[in-house]
């Protein structure tokens, strides 16, 4: 799928969402035939990130940093890095970064707004951190994907 997208030969999007419906069809199968022997109960802990995560997706065009979140919840910022990594995988920043660039490219593709304003609606102070970002997490600049996301 990854080589599909990066060639961007013809056709290649409906055959990316063919692609993508057979993976996901052949992981439900599979989840299907092996049920989860135990339901894990949600702690205290997984509770709490998922009101962190509910509350980033809300905010993340506001100045948001680790010591404001963690305030905002009381709790330390050791605690929370710890809790939210080991609940989603990711750290605070990954994923906080992962949802402004999610919402970046859907104004890059609905809107004509220049960079900047779409850096700082998405809650980029810098617009050179806003185009490492976008780029780390995408693999192109923004530029770059509004060309070939506009429909």
């Amino acid at each position: 799928m990854l080589q599909e997208q990066r060639e961007e030969a013809l056709w290649s999007r409906p055959y990316l969402q063919t692609l993508l419906l057979q993976l996901l069809i052949r992981l439900d199968r599979i989840r299907k035939a092996k049920p989860a022997v135990v339901i894990p109960e949600q702690s205290e802990a997984q509770h709490r990130v998922y009101g962190i995560i509910e509350y980033m997706d809300a905010h993340y065009g506001d100045r948001l940093t680790l010591g404001g979140i963690a305030e905002h919840f009381f709790i330390s910022s050791t605690y929370l890095c710890r809790t939210f990594k080991q609940t989603t995988g990711f750290t605070v920043i990954e994923y906080l970064n992962y949802v402004r660039i999610r919402e970046t490219k859907a104004l890059l593709r609905t809107t004509d707004w220049r960079m900047t304003r779409i850096a700082r609606e998405t809650g980029f102070d810098s617009i050179a951190h806003f185009g490492r970002v976008f780029k780390g997490i995408t693999g192109r600049s923004p530029l770059q994907y509004r060309k070939q996301n506009r429909g």
